[in-house]
C-alpha cells in the first residue's frame, strides 16, 4: 500500500506543483487583503470624531453619484471606521463625523482584486471550453489527492510513531525526507479544511447537496427567507423609516449585537423591505475590516417590526460547519489576527514541502548519475565476494555447475581478468599497501581466478 501511496503522491506532486505554490503565494496574499488594500490608500479611511449617521452617509453618496442605485452600506465599527457604501462595481468611503466623501475605490481593478481572480479562476473565465473557477476546482480535488497519498505514505512507513515530528542533522537526503515528512504531517489536518472549503466554492449546490445526504443536516440558509415566509412590507401609505430610525430600530430589537451591513429599499418601492446583517456572540468572520454577520433581519419600511429573522445558531451543528465556517476557515478569519498569522505559515509551509520534495527528487536523480564513492565500491565488492563464498560452499560454482536454462550464461565467480593488486588486497583484511598484503591478494585472486580440478591440476576458467 505505502509502494503505491509513494508513487501517486510523487506523480501527483510533480504535475500540479507549480500550481500549488501558486495557490500558496496568491493565498499567502489574501489573507490580509484588506489591510494591503488600506495601506495603498490611507486617504480612504480618514475619519474624525463623531458620527453624523448612517442616512447622512447615503445622502452624500446619493448627492455625488445622482441616478445610481446605491447598494448596501457598512458600519464603521467594521470598515476601518468610515463608512462604506456599494455602488454597482464599486466602493465610496464616507467620513462619518462630517459626511464627506474620500473616495472611491473599483472593485474590478488593483492589486489585491488580480490577485482573487488569479486564485480564484487564474484570471480567465474560460479556459479550453472550462470555466476558469470549475479548472481550479478540479485541481483543488487533486490537491486533496496529494495531500491524502503523502499523510499515507508517512503514516505506514517503519518509522516509529515518536520520530514522525524528528529531524534528523548531517544534510543530504535523509535530513530532506525527515523535514519534508514532519511539515507534512502537521500541515495535512489545516491543509485538507482549506482546501476542502475551496472546492465547497467552486461547487456550492453538489457539495451542500451531498454534506446534506450524509449527514442529515437540511440545507437551510440564515441568510436567505425560505419560499414561504412572506417578508414584504405592507404600503400604508405613510413614510418609510430612514436609516437612521432603522439602526435605532435594530438596537431595540437587538440589544449588545453589532449591525454590519444595513440596505434600504431603492427609491420608489413601497413594498421592499429593510435588510440588516447583524453579529451576534461569536462571529468567526467579524473583524476590524472583515464584514461577518451571523443573523439577517428583514424589517418592515414603514414600522419597522420583524419580518423574518435568520440566526446562524438556529441551523444544526453539521450544517453550520459548512454554511457558516467554510470563509472564515478558507480566509483564516476565524479567531482574528492569530489565526491569519497561522495560515501565513501554513502557506509558507507548503513552500517547504514544495523545496524539500524538488531537492529530494532531484537528489536521488544525482545519486543516481554520479559513480559510487570508493567505501561504497569496497562495500559492494565485498558483499558480492560473500555471496560467491557462500554459493561455493553450498556446492555451486566452481565445482559442478548446475544445469541451467539454455541461453543464459552462468554466474562467474571471478572477473574474467585479473583485477589490480589493490582490489585483490581486501581479503587481506585492508586495502594495505604492505608487500605482504599485496603478495597474499594477487595469491587468492590467482585462485579466485584459476579453479583447481579435484586431482589438484590447475584449470582456467573457460570464461
Amino acid at each position: 500500500m505505502r509502494r503505491y501511496a509513494v508513487l501517486a503522491h510523487r506523480t501527483l506532486a510533480l504535475a500540479l506543483g507549480a500550481w500549488i505554490l501558486f495557490q500558496s503565494a496568491t493565498g499567502f496574499v489574501l489573507v490580509f487583503a484588506d489591510q494591503i488594500d488600506a495601506w495603498s490608500r490611507p486617504e480612504l479611511y480618514r475619519h474624525g470624531r463623531g458620527d453624523l449617521g448612517p442616512q447622512a452617509a447615503l445622502q452624500a453618496v446619493k448627492a455625488r453619484s445622482s441616478g445610481r442605485v446605491l447598494g448596501g452600506l457598512t458600519v464603521p465599527a467594521v470598515s476601518g471606521g468610515v463608512y462604506v457604501v456599494a455602488l454597482g462595481h464599486e466602493q465610496v468611503f464616507v467620513d462619518p463625523a462630517t459626511a464627506r466623501v474620500n473616495g472611491s475605490r473599483d472593485l474590478k481593478a488593483g492589486f489585491t482584486t488580480g490577485v482573487r481572480r488569479l486564485h480564484q479562476n487564474l484570471m480567465q473565465d474560460r479556459i479550453l471550453g472550462v470555466e476558469g473557477a470549475t479548472l481550479v476546482g478540479g485541481l483543488a480535488l487533486a490537491w486533496l489527492a496529494v495531500v491524502a497519498t503523502g499523510a499515507t505514505a508517512a503514516l505506514t512507513s517503519k518509522v516509529r510513531a515518536r520520530n514522525f515530528l524528528r529531524i534528523r542533522r548531517g544534510g543530504g537526503l535523509r535530513t530532506l525526507f525527515d523535514l519534508h515528512r514532519t511539515v507534512g504531517l502537521l500541515a495535512a489536518v489545516p491543509l485538507v479544511l482549506i482546501i476542502a472549503t475551496g472546492v465547497r466554492f467552486v461547487f456550492p449546490v453538489g457539495i451542500d447537496r451531498i454534506w446534506a445526504l450524509a449527514t442529515q443536516s437540511g440545507r437551510g440558509d440564515a441568510h436567505r427567507p425560505p419560499p414561504r415566509v412572506a417578508t414584504t412590507s405592507k404600503d400604508r401609505g405613510g413614510r418609510p423609516l430612514d436609516a437612521d430610525a432603522a439602526v435605532r430600530i435594530l438596537h431595540t430589537q437587538h440589544p449588545g449585537a453589532q449591525i454590519i451591513t444595513l440596505k434600504m429599499p431603492l427609491a420608489g418601492s413601497r413594498t421592499a423591505p429593510i435588510w440588516a446583517s447583524l453579529s451576534v456572540g461569536y462571529d468567526p468572520l467579524r473583524g476590524p475590516r472583515g464584514y461577518g454577520g451571523n443573523t439577517t433581519v428583514l424589517l418592515d419600511q414603514y414600522d419597522g417590526h420583524p419580518l423574518w429573522v435568520g440566526r446562524a445558531s438556529d441551523l444544526p451543528a453539521l450544517r453550520q460547519a459548512v454554511a457558516e465556517w467554510s470563509l472564515p476557515v478558507h480566509a483564516g478569519t476565524f479567531a482574528g489576527t492569530p489565526s491569519r498569522l497561522l495560515w501565513e505559515a501554513l502557506a509558507l509551509a507548503v513552500g517547504v514541502l514544495g523545496a524539500s520534495g524538488f531537492g529530494m527528487n532531484r537528489l536521488r536523480r544525482r545519486l543516481r548519475r554520479r559513480p559510487a564513492t570508493r567505501w561504497q565500491r569496497q562495500i559492494r565488492r565485498r558483499r558480492l565476494i560473500a555471496k560467491r563464498q557462500r554459493r561455493a560452499r553450498r556446492g555451486g560454482w566452481p565445482g559442478r555447475p548446475k544445469r541451467r536454462r539454455a541461453g543464459r550464461r552462468p554466474c562467474l565467480t571471478a572477473p574474467s581478468r585479473p583485477l589490480p593488486y589493490h582490489r585483490y588486497s581486501d581479503f587481506a583484511g585492508s586495502p594495505s599497501v604492505d608487500p605482504d598484503g599485496r603478495e597474499r591478494g594477487a595469491e587468492r585472486g590467482r585462485q579466485l581466478h584459476h579453479h583447481r580440478q579435484p586431482d589438484g591440476r590447475e584449470r582456467r576458467d573457460p570464461h
